[in-house]
């Protein structure tokens, strides 16, 4: 994908209490439907932090851009 594609992509993430992640979507994509399936895929499989309030852990929405450059 970093070699066909130049531009930038925003994702939203809903985090569990447990780092999971359960609902992801693509807020801006990159045009090409199996391209953005394999960000939400990377995504869905990552490992995250979730949010804490009061010391207590809380589902979080989070909100990733990433640009995508040609070298």
């Amino acid at each position: 994908m970093r070699k066909g594609f130049t531009g930038r992509v925003v994702i939203d993430v809903v985090v569990r209490l447990d780092g999971r992640a359960y609902d992801i979507e693509v807020i801006e994509g990159t045009g090409r439907a199996e391209w953005d399936q394999a960000l939400v895929d990377t995504f869905r499989n990552a490992n995250y932090l979730p949010g804490y309030l009061n010391g207590q852990p809380v589902i979080c929405k989070h909100r990733y851009s990433i640009t995508f450059r040609k070298k």
